[in-house]
């Protein structure tokens, strides 16, 4: 705890996350078919992101993300009956990725991509890999960290975003 407040802690690989600047478009419309997202939905995030790639515009924080995913939605406020989708859960920026790797990936994209559930130990984190740290205490709302893990002289880790999921997401 820091001055009182009991902080939790928690790093997950962005290797088990679908990269939307880098995933096949194949990949990310079976993952949002297998995670239940509504299909006006889908193919309106699927042509936001097809405009960005054709662009040269990658998304360059996950906020970005997430607000491309909800445009012309209505996002699920606390307490609503909507479902709750958490792009942060499934996608990223920062795995370089084409296709996520089945040792870092949750239960639920292996079953919307149809893949195997890994058995590998997905624990160990490599130099050059993104890992997404997030720190939650009571009363507060979540914060997360993206950041590169490096080993030079200069640093050990390199942020690549910082950001509150939205509500209702942790």
């Amino acid at each position: 705890s820091i001055e009182g407040v009991r902080y939790n802690v928690s790093l997950t690989s962005e290797q088990g996350k679908l990269d939307v600047n880098r995933a096949d478009p194949v990949w990310l419309d079976r993952a949002l078919r297998g995670l239940g997202v509504s299909n006006q939905q889908r193919t309106n995030f699927l042509a936001l992101i097809a405009q960005r790639r054709a662009s040269e515009q990658p998304f360059q924080a996950m906020a970005e993300v997430e607000e491309t995913f909800w445009s012309g939605q209505l996002m699920p406020q606390q307490g609503s009956t909507i479902p709750t989708f958490c792009v942060t859960d499934h996608f990223t920026i920062a795995s370089g990725l084409s296709r996520p790797s089945p040792a870092f990936m949750s239960p639920e994209l292996a079953r919307a991509l149809g893949e195997p559930q890994s058995q590998q130990n997905g624990e160990r984190y490599q130099l050059g890999y993104a890992v997404n740290i997030k720190v939650t205490a009571a009363e507060q709302l979540p914060q997360r960290w993206i950041v590169r893990v490096l080993a030079n002289e200069q640093a050990i880790y390199q942020a690549v975003d910082i950001y509150r999921p939205r509500q209702g997401c942790l």
